[in-house]
C-alpha cells in the first residue's frame, strides 16, 4: 500500500489509552481532547474516495482491515459522506445468435427421437470434472455508484455462462436397467430382481438377464417377454392403455 495512503498514528494515542482505560466512553474522550470525530471521518472519507475511483468493486471488509478501522465506519464513510450505494453486478446471458439457434435445433431433435420411445434404454458418462472457473456470484461481487447510476452505462455485468469452465481427468461408460414407462405385469417381477443394478459391460447384462431368464416358470418368454413389444406399441396407440 502507497504510504500516502497509510493511516498514521495519531501524537494523542498514548493519552488516549490511558483515559480509555479508565472507562471513559469514546464520544466523551473526543470532547475531552477538543478531537472531533469529523477530522478522522474526513482524512478516511479521502483516503477511501481515491480507493474508489481506481476500483469501483473493492470490498469494504477489506479496506476496513487496510485502514485499521471498524467495517460499520467504512459502510457509514461510504453511504454518508460519499454518498454511494452498494449494487450487484447486472446479469446478461452470455450466448449470441448462432449458438441460440443450434441450441433450438439439437433441442427439436431430442425431442423427436425421443418423444417416439416408450422404453428407457441408457447409456451414459460418468465424468470426473473439476470447475476451473466457476459462474460470478452476484450477491458477493458488486460495484459502488452513486444513487440512480444502477441503470447507467456505468454498471458493470457479469456474464453467465450455460457451462462452468471445466477440465475432464477421466471417462467411462456405464449402464443401467431402468423401469419401462407403461406398465407390463411381466416386468414387475423383473424390476424388483434387478434392482436398478449397475453394469460396467454389456456381456454383465446379458449374463445377469440369461440367469434371470432361466430361473423363471415355463411359458414365462411365449406368454410374457416375447409379447412385450406388442403391448408397448398397443399402449403407445391408445394413450398408454394396458391390454
Amino acid at each position: 500500500m502507497p504510504r500516502s495512503l497509510e493511516m498514521r498514528d495519531s501524537v494523542h494515542r498514548p493519552t488516549i489509552e490511558n483515559i480509555f482505560k479508565r472507562g471513559m466512553r469514546s464520544s466523551d474522550l473526543a470532547r475531552t481532547l477538543g478531537f472531533p470525530y469529523s477530522t478522522v471521518k474526513n482524512r478516511l472519507s479521502c483516503t477511501q474516495k481515491r480507493r474508489i475511483v481506481r476500483n469501483d468493486g473493492l470490498s469494504l471488509n477489506k479496506v476496513a482491515g487496510e485502514l485499521k478501522i471498524g467495517g460499520r465506519t467504512v459502510q457509514r464513510i461510504v453511504k454518508d459522506n460519499l454518498k454511494l450505494d452498494s449494487y450487484k453486478l447486472a446479469r446478461c446471458q452470455n450466448l449470441s445468435d448462432p449458438p441460440k439457434a443450434n441450441r433450438l435445433d439439437k433441442a427439436k431433435k431430442l425431442l423427436a427421437h425421443f418423444g417416439v420411445r416408450r422404453d428407457s434404454d441408457v447409456i451414459w458418462s460418468d465424468e470426473k470434472i473439476f470447475t476451473i472457473k466457476p459462474n460470478p456470484n452476484r450477491q458477493n461481487q458488486r460495484q459502488l455508484l452513486r444513487n440512480g447510476e444502477n441503470k447507467s452505462p456505468k454498471r458493470r455485468q457479469a456474464s453467465n455462462r450455460l457451462f462452468h469452465k471445466s477440465v475432464m481427468t477421466a471417462f467411462e461408460f456405464s449402464g443401467q436397467i431402468k423401469k419401462s414407462y407403461t406398465y407390463e405385469p411381466p416386468c414387475i417381477c423383473m424390476q424388483r430382481h434387478f434392482e436398478e443394478k449397475d453394469f460396467n459391460t454389456a456381456d454383465e447384462i446379458k449374463t445377469e438377464l440369461k440367469g434371470y431368464v432361466y430361473l423363471r416358470p415355463a411359458g414365462f418368454c411365449k406368454n410374457g417377454i416375447h409379447k412385450l413389444p406388442e403391448r408397448w406399441k398397443h399402449a403407445v396407440e391408445h394413450d398408454d392403455a394396458y391390454c
